[in-house]
């Protein structure tokens, strides 16, 4: 997992074509359309959701096989808890066609607050739970960038 702001996304170029071409399209975010935003077919695209966020314990991890995941936060702030699947108790198949499964912890997770202008990115062992609340619900506009492996 990485996380940082994106004034420092040259730190990360290289890690592969595909993520470079995320990364050079991160300006795209603010000229996008709700929903799917088609970059490079089914290899590359971002989703622009605007959502309230919840508390913590309402929502699961979520981890991924086919894509790379990275979030880059527009507006708001969202706490995300994150953890090596292998230390977490999975509760659904992996469905193909979502590219997902979920888990549950019993206990703390490893956590980050994103603020606007952080991304974060997630490979496949890093189970992720987005949207969470800082302290209270509240408004959050992001771009989930969808990377093929």
């Amino acid at each position: 997992m990485i996380f940082d702001n994106k004034n420092n996304i040259s730190l990360y170029k290289g890690l592969s074509d595909n993520i470079d071409k995320a990364f050079d399209s991160f300006d795209l975010i603010y000229t996008g359309d709700p929903g799917k935003n088609v970059i490079d077919g089914e290899v590359l695209y971002f989703n622009l959701v605007e959502l309230t966020t919840a508390p913590s314990n309402s929502n699961k991890f979520e981890a991924h096989k086919k894509y790379i995941d990275i979030h880059v936060i527009i507006e708001g702030e969202e706490l995300m808890e994150f953890s090596n699947i292998n230390n977490l108790t999975q509760v659904t198949q992996y469905d193909d066609t979502g590219d997902y499964s979920l888990y549950i912890s019993d206990k703390c997770e490893n956590h980050i607050i994103c603020h606007p202008g952080d991304f974060y990115l997630v490979y496949p062992e890093d189970a992720h739970k987005p949207n969470c609340a800082v302290a209270a619900p509240g408004l959050l506009k992001k771009a989930i960038f969808k990377v093929l492996i």
